[in-house]
Parts: structure tokens; C-alpha cells; sequence
């Protein structure tokens, strides 16, 4: 009976020690993912900017384009010349 009792507590500790190493294990992966998260959100904000950014820069280059078309046509394009 006594050996029962010593088997039955060295598998409680076991366990325990298991079960404690697996809830550390899961804290650091909570970090980590944490961590993860913060990095994923200042790209998602950093893609906002660069895609208004790169909206305003299309939208300038059409007015360029259209100027650019006009001024051709005011002062005669080479093309119209020969």
C-alpha cells in the first residue's frame, strides 16, 4: 500500500511539473503572438498610408498627363510640325 502511495505522489508531481511546463510554454507563445500582433497592426497602418499615397500620386500623374496632352496641343506637338 505504501509503495501505492509513493507511485500515486510521483505521478502527481509529474503531472504537476508537466502541466506547469506546458502553461509556460503557452505564456511564451502568448508573448510572442503578442508581439506578433503589435508588428502586423503598424504594417497594416504603414500600408494605409502608402496605398492613400500612392492614390494621391496616380491622381497627380493623370493631371500631369492631362496638362501635359494640352500644353502639346496649344504650342503644336513635334509630331504636328512635320
Amino acid at each position: 500500500m505504501d509503495a501505492f502511495i509513493v507511485g500515486t505522489l510521483l505521478a502527481s508531481i509529474g503531472l504537476g511539473s508537466f502541466t506547469l511546463f506546458l502553461t509556460y510554454i503557452n505564456w511564451r507563445i502568448l508573448r510572442v503572438s503578442e508581439s506578433i500582433l503589435s508588428i502586423s497592426i503598424r504594417m497594416l497602418k504603414e500600408t494605409i498610408v502608402i496605398r492613400e499615397e500612392t492614390v494621391l500620386i496616380r491622381e497627380i500623374s493623370e493631371n500631369v498627363l492631362v496638362e501635359s496632352i494640352r500644353l502639346r496641343k496649344a504650342i503644336g506637338s513635334p509630331e504636328e510640325i512635320e
